[in-house]
Order: structure tokens, then sequence, then C-alpha cells
């Protein structure tokens, strides 16, 4: 669990889009602002690459996560 982590932050603190693959399901459910909603993997790197073009020092902080089986869920600011 602790590599899937990483490579979440590695997308969203070093932009490395290419490991979005390897730590993100086909589709996956996001919970934010804009409601919960189901988004491809394209289109998640897609909003993450958004968030850090018009925000560059932007920053997440995890805050609550929950581990099951090859599955994780994040809270975070």
């Amino acid at each position: 669990m602790r590599d899937l982590f990483d490579c979440w932050e590695e997308v969203w603190h070093g932009g490395k889009f290419e490991l979005v693959p390897s730590c993100i399901e086909d589709n996956y459910i996001r919970h934010n602002e804009k409601g919960t909603r189901v988004v491809t993997r394209d289109e998640y790197a897609a909003e993450v690459a958004t968030i850090r073009k018009e925000k560059p020092d932007f920053r997440t902080v995890v805050y609550d996560h929950w581990f099951v089986g090859n599955r994780a869920w994040f809270r975070f600011s």
C-alpha cells in the first residue's frame, strides 16, 4: 500500500502522469466540489494537470485513509 500511496503522490506532487495507470483504476470515483462522479484515468490525469498548471505550488495533505485489498481511499485537502 505504501507503494500505491507513493505513486499517487508522484502524480500529484511530481506531475508524473505516466504513473496514473499504475495507481488509478480505469474508472475512478471522485468526490469534490463538483459532486460525486466517475472519471476515467485520462480525465483524472487532465484534472490534476490543470490544477498543477493553475496552482504550481499546490500541495495535498492526506488526513484520512483506508486500505482494503488492492484498493485505497484517501480524504485530502
